[in-house]
């Protein structure tokens, strides 16, 4: 064998030898990522919730307030 097919052999190997490595490292980061985005996704859920809440809170005064009025409309008409 020449000297060239040699080192293009161990050159195959020390790659070969390092994939398992690669792969884990590429495993790792994904998943960092992806819990990463999951939490993110969850703080935006919590804040939009709260927003939400805070707004129904808000208008329940409001509903309720128009729910007795036509509740009352109706009962004068029906007298």
């Amino acid at each position: 064998m020449n000297a060239a097919t040699v080192e293009a052999r161990q050159q195959e190997e020390r790659f070969s030898a390092r994939v398992p490595g690669l792969h884990a490292s590429f495993l790792e980061k994904s998943d960092q990522r992806a819990n990463q985005t999951v939490a993110e996704m969850e703080r935006r859920f919590e804040e939009r919730l709260g927003q939400l809440r805070d707004a129904a809170e808000s208008h329940e005064e409001q509903a309720l307030e128009a729910a007795f009025r036509a509740v009352l409309n109706i009962t004068e008409q029906s007298h």
